[in-house]
């Protein structure tokens, strides 16, 4: 069974004076399972880039350019570079995001408020997907595609990065609380304490620790003949550097580890396996020169 599996820890680093600049998402996943009996790891990497281009002050369009993926697990590996031809006999899903673009929102003190144009994403993939992909392989690619690409794909990726900055008249030394939705094939409610650890003249640092719980009334995957929820539980640590002026963060740091089960059900069978991840990211934000 493959399992495709969001969780975004990461490390963001933004220089604020940039009108046009590239993430690049690094991230690496370990997903332990119990399959016949033994314990198997699926190793996920995925290294996305985009541009990232100002439309005003409190807006961007975030635009996917580069895509890797690579699985491995159970004996077999499969992947798909964007930056070479014909290197998979079969197509894969993230072939047909390259070139899609959102917008992304934020408030004057840097939080991220809302991503325009997720659900043109969506469709446009996959009306690609029926004009460009073969018959036969259109139904596989939709539903990995639908597993692994919400409608709130890209605000629940970045939320966690970009929380904005902490009350005003917070001491350092004293913490605060937040809810949030993160996650992208798994639902994750986080319930995070952060703390103001350190004032300098162009930055604050902090310091988090949240629990972490998917939504394991949202199954991840659905379709008419089973469905396969997720409940799990675990921690996140982050530690983040942000602009005292705009709350953008110079640095970010997030990993998240969750324990629990996969939950199999069908009008034939109910099925559980023990399921354990550990994530991590690395993002990094460069300008480019005009």
């Amino acid at each position: 069974m493959k399992i495709f599996i969001i969780l975004l820890p990461a490390l963001l680093i933004i220089n604020q004076l940039f009108s046009q600049a590239r993430i690049i998402v690094d991230f690496n996943q370990t997903a332990s399972q119990i399959f016949n009996k033994n314990w198997i790891d699926i190793e996920t990497k995925l290294k996305v880039e985009y541009s990232f281009e100002k439309l005003d002050e409190l807006s961007y369009r975030l635009t996917y350019r580069k895509i890797f993926w690579q699985q491995e697990g159970g004996g077999t590996t499969i992947n798909y570079d964007s930056s070479k031809k014909n290197n998979t006999k079969k197509i894969n899903p993230f072939s047909f995001l390259l070139n899609e673009s959102i917008t992304l929102k934020f408030n004057s003190v840097g939080k991220i408020i809302n991503a325009i144009g997720e659900k043109n994403v969506v469709e446009n993939v996959i009306a690609k997907i029926k004009t460009k992909a073969p018959k036969s392989q259109q139904p596989s690619l939709i539903k990995i595609f639908n597993r692994m690409h919400s409608r709130e794909h890209n605000l629940k990726t970045f939320t966690p990065f970009f929380l904005g900055l902490p009350p005003s008249s917070l001491p350092i030394g004293e913490s605060w609380k937040e809810k949030y939705v993160t996650g992208t094939a798994i639902s994750i409610n986080v319930i995070q304490s952060t703390t103001l650890k350190e004032k300098l003249a162009d930055r604050v640092i902090l310091e988090g620790s949240a629990t972490l719980k998917t939504n394991s009334k949202s199954p991840a995957i659905q379709n008419p003949k089973y469905t396969i929820s997720y409940n799990l539980t675990g921690k996140q640590e982050s530690l983040s550097i942000l602009s005292r002026t705009t709350g953008f963060p110079y640095s970010v740091t997030l990993k998240q580890s969750l324990s629990g089960s996969a939950n199999l059900k069908s009008s034939q069978i109910k099925k559980k396996w023990p399921l354990a991840v550990y994530t991590i990211i690395k993002m990094s934000l460069i300008e480019e020169k005009n």
